[in-house]
């Protein structure tokens, strides 16, 4: 977790220090109309995030979680798990959480840094991003 008790990033981290400072005053970046996080999908199917999704083999929901929807993937190698990973969707931002999965789960960010997602620990995934679940993956883009 992040010193702010927020998501862990598996994006590249901004300037710090000094090179932080010069960049002057705090900018907000306008949000595209109607762009929702989406899921592009190894096997060429995509999936739009609106709030919460539950992915896995056979994807299940813990009593009284709220998910707005389940995407059971195919896996022949059964090298997903059956609940394997939640993504959380709030405006333009995405996040992802191992849910303790048997194989665990990676992010790669854009700029092709790997890392392994902890379970249970929510992780940002930027756009452009790819998540792998077991051998299968999705790249995170805009709707």
């Amino acid at each position: 977790m992040t010193a702010g008790g927020g998501p862990d990033s598996f994006t590249a981290a901004g300037p710090v220090g000094a090179e932080a400072d010069d960049l002057g005053e705090t900018r907000v970046r306008p949000a595209a109309a109607g762009a929702r996080p989406s899921l592009a999908f190894d096997d060429g199917t995509t999936e739009v995030a609106r709030s919460v999704v539950v992915i896995g083999r056979n994807p299940a929901g813990y009593d009284g979680e709220m998910i707005e929807y389940l995407v059971p993937i195919r896996d022949s190698n059964r090298s997903v798990s059956g609940t394997h990973l939640q993504v959380r969707a709030a405006g333009e931002d995405l996040c992802v959480t191992d849910s303790n999965s048997t194989n665990g789960s990676t992010g790669t960010n854009a700029a092709g840094q790997k890392s392994e997602l902890q379970g249970r620990t929510p992780s940002l995934a930027d756009v452009g991003a790819a998540v792998h679940v077991g051998d299968r993956s999705f790249r995170v883009d805009r709707a």
